[in-house]
């Protein structure tokens, strides 16, 4: 037997269960990709699809008074209910066949659009409370607003300021965050997961940060090597 699992979503997608991890490839834009997932039966009874549970269930042994224990199967099926079930609200979908049909499609994508809209309604408000702040918005949210707007959704039919002014696509390729080193775009200027700005040189030239101020009472390294001299001259006087 075997299952057929459908991603839309355009990243990739990883469940990880005590029988094993499963990755589902992102998406191409305006196309979808799709997880095989056999099921195989153990020699010996055991039943599972890409692995079996290391732990046992228990079931009672009347004749011992105790209880003995076996592995219990782990069906195609109820692995790929799991994966769409920690997955659908972007669109994996559990196929009904070894090909997506029209249904399945529209449905899949629909979910994801409305994973896009709520991303978006979020990226408003944050947009607003925090001050018009162009480094606030993540760039999910960004890629959720060029997404719908290419699209011509009524949602995106009204400018929206955050978008306009972070709708530049950044260059291909992904890199690590400097400070939680979460995977994140190359040449995004704040990283989505720890809220630290990757480039703060950039940052500060755009103007999403303050350039940082000398603390009160500091001197400048004039002054300070000004007030050194000073210091030795004073010494050499109450010497003599």
């Amino acid at each position: 037997m075997e299952i057929t699992v459908l991603n839309v979503y355009p990243h990739s997608c990883t469940t990880s269960f005590e029988y094993g991890s499963f990755k589902l490839d992102a998406a191409p834009e305006g196309e979808f990709s799709l997880l095989k997932i056999a099921e195989y039966h153990h020699p010996e009874g055991w039943g599972y699809g890409a692995g079996f549970s290391k732990n046992p269930v228990p079931e009672w042994d009347e004749s011992k008074g105790q209880q003995k224990m076996f592995y219990r199967p782990i069906t195609a099926t109820e692995i790929a209910q799991n994966i769409m079930r920690e997955h659908q609200k972007v669109g994996v979908t559990v196929l009904a066949g070894e090909q997506p049909t029209e249904e399945e499609l529209t449905a899949a994508r629909e979910r994801m659009e409305k994973f896009y809209l709520a991303l978006i309604d979020q990226a408003d408000r944050e947009w607003i409370r925090l001050g018009n702040q162009p480094g606030v918005i993540s760039p999910l949210a960004i890629e959720a607003g060029k997404y719908l707007k290419k699209k011509g959704h009524p949602a995106l039919s009204v400018p929206r300021a955050w978008l306009e002014r972070t709708g530049v696509t950044a260059p291909a390729g992904t890199q690590d965050c400097p400070v939680c080193g979460e995977e994140i775009k190359r040449g995004v200027l704040k990283c989505a997961k720890c809220g630290e700005f990757v480039d703060r040189e950039k940052a500060i030239e755009l103007g999403y940060l303050k350039p940082t101020t000398p603390r009160r009472g500091s001197m400048s390294p004039d002054l300070v090597a000004a007030h050194q001299v000073e210091q030795k001259e004073t010494e050499v006087k109450v010497s003599e």
